[in-house]
């Protein structure tokens, strides 16, 4: 949502295909993606498309200074082949491009072409590049000059001229997926910048940045110890790969000294080997990495997870606490090693739901879905009394557990629990 500076009644909203069918029949109507006005304060709403594609995904900024003056990254129909570039592509598709409106947003133009739109420039499609899993970049105005705009992508880029041309202020390494911009409405050189790893400032508009080092935003997924003295956390950290600290340092305090990366996929769990702290095992979305501190190699020892293979991001990797030898990962299946991960053995069916209800609430868009499995195991936790007992819970809502020698596996879901409650964590009672 953006409210109008000088209207605190006019709002304007961008809506994607995915949003729009949850709320169908209501205010929006059941049109699809798009982007709306409201003038009542958000009573009713009017979808603008004069000059825009059939919207996938929008994202919008208002100028400060000429709040008829609008801005939008949006992903348009087009054919699968095209697009605005960038990485991911889980946002939906579509080609990316920047649109302009000078009028509140009653008509609607190609940046690239101009105020007039009849400029014949080409547009420079990396400031539209998704970030991510697929998002759209994010835009900001300069407060004090509505052709001064930002783009948060995985490079930061601006324009000076609404939109024709495009420099690079902020590329990487320093930063990777930026998501947002502040831009100081009283000094517009001073710029606050988030990206995955943290925030940086810059007080001279981009010439130079603070440090993301000095402060503790990284973004880790999981913690897990070794047993190394001092002992070691480690763990998957967003768009920095991986990393393993030591829990105290020989100078007095603990610095980027003791911060090592030890292989990991960015957002997978650590599992150092308990009887070898020198090896770290991680889990990938398909496979499994060890690290071996003493020749700084990296090898996958993961199993083949043909037709088990549906994750998310962050796939279970434990260690037996009872034999400190089995290994477990997890998919939407669990699979068991013994051996350090030269043969690995599948030890469930898949655990997740196996169907369920249609939403109501999807109206007109539920008619074409044919429920199936989508679920993937999220938690996982081996018994510390019994190497035949192991707890798996998942993102759709199952917490199964295995037992006996055979591994039969039961669902065991508190009926607290509702259908598409994730579970994030399990652990397995100690006596």
């Amino acid at each position: 949502m953006h409210i109008d500076p000088s209207d605190p009644n006019t709002v304007y909203a961008s809506m994607w295909v995915q949003q729009q069918s949850y709320i169908e029949g209501g205010a929006f109507g059941g049109t699809g993606g798009g982007i709306f006005k409201s003038t009542d304060g958000g009573t009713t709403w009017k979808p603008l498309t004069d000059g825009l594609p059939d919207i996938i995904q929008a994202n919008l900024a208002i100028s400060i200074s000429n709040p008829k003056v609008l801005y939008a990254a949006i992903a348009g129909q087009a054919p699968a082949a095209g697009g605005g570039g960038g990485r991911g592509g889980g946002g939906g598709g579509g080609s990316v491009g920047l649109y302009k409106s000078v009028d509140g947003g009653a008509h609607w133009f190609l940046a690239v072409k101009g105020a007039d739109g009849k400029g014949t420039r080409n547009a420079d499609s990396r400031p539209m590049a998704r970030i991510g899993g697929g998002d759209l970049p994010t835009l900001y105005v300069d407060p004090k000059d509505e052709n001064v705009v930002y783009s948060c992508s995985t490079v930061f880029w601006r324009t000076e001229d609404g939109g024709v041309t495009w420099t690079a202020v902020r590329g990487a390494p320093g930063g990777d997926d930026y998501q947002k911009v502040w831009v100081n409405p009283v000094d517009t050189k001073i710029i606050i910048l988030v990206s995955d790893q943290g925030a940086v400032i810059s007080a001279n508009r981009g010439e130079s940045w603070s440090n993301w080092y000095t402060q503790p935003t990284a973004a880790m997924y999981h913690a897990s110890v070794d047993n190394a003295f001092p002992y070691r956390v480690c763990g998957g950290q967003q768009d920095s790969g991986s990393a393993c600290v030591d829990s105290r340092g020989n100078d007095g305090e603990i610095t980027a000294h003791e911060w090592h990366p030890v292989g990991i996929q960015e957002y997978g769990e650590a599992a150092p080997d308990p009887k070898n702290p020198d090896l770290v095992y991680g889990s990938s979305r398909n496979n499994v990495t060890v690290y071996d501190r003493r020749t700084g190699q990296i090898k996958n020892v993961g199993p083949n997870v043909q037709g088990f293979a549906r994750n998310v991001r962050t796939q279970p990797l434990e260690w037996s606490p009872v034999d400190n030898t089995t290994l477990f990962y997890a998919q939407n299946a669990v699979f068991k090693t013994k051996d350090a991960g030269k043969s690995w053995t599948r030890i469930s069916e898949d655990l997740t739901r196996q169907t369920w209800d249609v939403p109501k609430n999807t109206g007109k868009y539920g008619a074409s879905v044919t429920p199936a499995p989508t679920g993937s195991i999220t938690a996982l936790s081996p018994s510390p009394l019994d190497i035949n007992v192991l707890w798996a819970g998942t993102d759709d809502g199952n917490v199964q557990m295995m037992s006996g020698p055979t591994g039969t596996w039961k669902n065991v879901t508190p009926p607290a629990i509702k259908a598409w409650t994730r579970i994030f964590n399990l652990e397995a009672g100690h006596f």
